[in-house]
C-alpha cells in the first residue's frame, strides 16, 4: 500500500480523535494505571489540546493515509522547560513526541518510520536539541523501532502495586 504522511487537515479530525482513543485503550495492556477505556470526555479533551498546540505553532499532528483511509497518526510538540526545571536542568529546546499510532493491520510496513521523519523534520524545523518520548517497558516492538531511529533509554520508572486490586 502507497502511504502518504501529511500534516492534520480539518476532515480528519474525528478520525484522529478515534486513533487518540484506540492508543490509550493499547497502552492500558501495558500499564496498569491506565483505564481499559478512558472516559467519554477525554476524546475531545486531549484532541483540543494537542490540536492547541498545532494552532500555537509548537505541535503538529501528522497523518498517514493509504487509498483515502486514515492508517495512523504521529503527535508532537515543543515543549518549555519551567523555571523550575532549569533550577536543575540544562537550558534546551525540547521536543516531545506524545503519540504515536498505526493501526494493527498496517503494522510492519515502514509506516511508523515515515511518520517520525515527519514529527522529526518539523521538531527540528523549530531549533530542537532533543526529542523525548515514552513508552512502556513492556511494549518492545516499538522499542525496537526508537533505537533503530537512534533513541536511546534515558531512564526508567518503576512501578509496584502495594495494594491488592478486586
Amino acid at each position: 500500500m502507497n502511504v502518504v504522511i501529511r500534516n492534520i487537515k480539518k476532515r480528519d479530525y474525528e478520525q484522529v480523535k478515534e486513533l487518540f482513543v484506540d492508543l490509550v485503550c493499547k497502552m492500558a495492556e501495558y500499564r496498569p494505571l491506565r483505564r481499559k477505556e478512558p472516559l467519554p470526555e477525554y476524546k475531545d479533551w486531549y484532541f483540543q489540546k494537542a490540536l492547541s498546540s498545532v494552532k500555537r505553532g509548537t505541535g503538529q499532528i501528522g497523518i498517514a493515509e493509504g487509498e483515502g483511509v486514515i492508517v495512523g497518526c504521529i503527535y508532537g510538540c515543543v515543549e518549555d522547560q519551567t523555571k523550575d526545571e532549569l533550577l536543575e536542568y540544562k537550558k534546551i529546546t525540547l521536543g516531545h513526541i506524545h503519540d504515536v499510532y498505526i493501526k494493527d493491520e498496517y503494522r510492519g510496513q515502514g509506516i511508523g518510520k515515515k511518520l517520525f521523519r515527519f514529527i522529526e523534520d518539523f521538531l527540528k524545523s523549530k531549533a530542537c536539541d532533543y526529542i523525548q518520548l515514552a513508552v512502556p517497558a513492556k511494549n518492545i516492538r516499538p522499542q525496537k523501532l526508537y533505537q533503530e531511529l537512534g533513541y536511546e533509554d534515558d531512564r526508567v520508572e518503576m512501578l509496584k502495586n502495594i495494594r491488592e486490586t478486586p
